[in-house]
């Protein structure tokens, strides 16, 4: 049902690319040079690179794994799953400014990251992929990471029903700080992103479960080093080991519905900082108001819960209807949703489900 390809490189204008199987494990499987381009049901060890000013780009229904370029947090090739850079940090030798891009139903495994855009606009969804063991190194590390993405009154940016698991008992994801700082970081987070009054960042009903020893991960973290207008709701964020939600300046945004549980780290027992609601300023100052409301918050490293569940250092936040808890006030924590994306089309073919696994361990 798949058709063995070379890794392509797509220059023509609505081009569907499909039901493909492409092995480059060190690099992207499909450069995206045009506009209008679908990629869907493949089967790609390798990363998609949305280059430059592409326009609507569709990436759905794909397994994208076992990506494993030669890098280290300080180098520019940090190759992801679907990017529109492979820099760590340095982007004025890329060409960037994707618009309109949609990644739907995906399978990540064994990424340094799912999905990276940087300074992409118009309408930005990452709707219900699932991300297992995305390991990075830093700054990477996530199931979707933006930087520099804003949004305008007339589009959007969507971060909504993704499953990101870390089984943090790995050897990879326990020794973040002596391996070349491999590992998960923030499952999902905003660099330098600003929504606006009239159409706010949306990051709703994601599952994020698991963590790696870095000491500065996270389950979701917006307005990192600048921004504003998050709408953080209904998310699930458990055993992300050092933050569960965090803001880092801004105004206008709201956190409303999440539940955050953490009973002690996995790793680094002695660690000080974990909080579950983080409100502190790492970027743009406060300013305004932030709403916190109908969270529900068990977090714990060696402090007791009181000292861990929260920590706020603004006077723009409003908090309505918090529950700082225990574990066993908390309750039973949701079900994981099933490993496979949330929002895959079921008449579409899964080719996850086609393959044997690579043993990563063995790359």
């Amino acid at each position: 049902m798949l058709k063995d390809s070379k890794p392509l490189i797509v220059t023509t204008d609505n081009t569907v690319v499909e039901k493909l199987k492409i092995y480059n494990p060190t690099g992207f499987a499909i450069i995206i040079k045009a506009n209008n381009v679908t990629v869907k049901e493949c089967d790609l060890c390798g990363g998609i690179y949305l280059c430059g000013k592409v326009k609507d780009t569709v990436i759905v229904n794909n397994y994208i794994h076992d990506i494993k370029p030669d890098c280290d947090s300080l180098t520019a090739s940090q190759i992801t799953g679907v990017t529109t850079t492979e820099a760590a940090g340095e982007f004025a030798s890329f060409e960037l400014g994707a618009e309109n891009v949609l990644v739907k139903g995906n399978y990540f495994e064994n990424v340094p990251s799912g999905v990276y855009l940087v300074q992409a606009a118009g309408n930005l969804t990452v709707d219900g992929n699932y991300c297992k063991n995305q390991f990075g190194p830093f700054p990477r590390g996530q199931i979707c990471q933006m930087f520099a993405c804003n949004t305008t009154p007339n589009t959007s940016i969507r971060v909504e029903n993704n499953f990101s698991y870390i089984d943090g008992k790995l050897p990879l994801q326990r020794s973040f700080m002596t391996n070349g700082r491999q590992g998960g970081e923030d499952h999902i987070n905003f660099y330098q992103c600003y929504g606006c009054k009239e159409s706010p960042i949306i990051i709703k009903n994601n599952y994020l479960y698991g963590g790696s020893s870095s000491t500065s991960n996270s389950g979701i973290m917006v307005a990192d080093g600048g921004g504003e207008y998050f709408h953080v709701i209904d998310n699930k964020v458990y055993y992300t080991e050092n933050c569960g939600i965090g803001i880092s300046g801004g105004t206008g945004s709201v956190v409303r519905g999440n539940k955050i549980y953490q009973d002690k780290c996995l790793s680094w027992e002695d660690r000080m900082d974990g909080r579950g609601l983080q409100i502190e300023c790492y970027g743009s100052p406060f300013y305004g108001e932030n709403i916190i409301e109908d969270n529900v918050v068990a977090f714990r490293t060696k402090r007791s819960y009181d000292m861990c569940n929260l920590l706020c250092k603004t006077d723009t936040a409003v908090f309505k209807n918090n529950k700082l808890c225990t574990d066993k006030e908390f309750g039973p924590l949701d079900k994981f949703p099933e490993h496979e994306p949330m929002s895959a089309d079921e008449n579409m073919l899964k080719p996850w489900k086609l393959k044997q696994k690579i043993n990563f361990e063995d790359m």
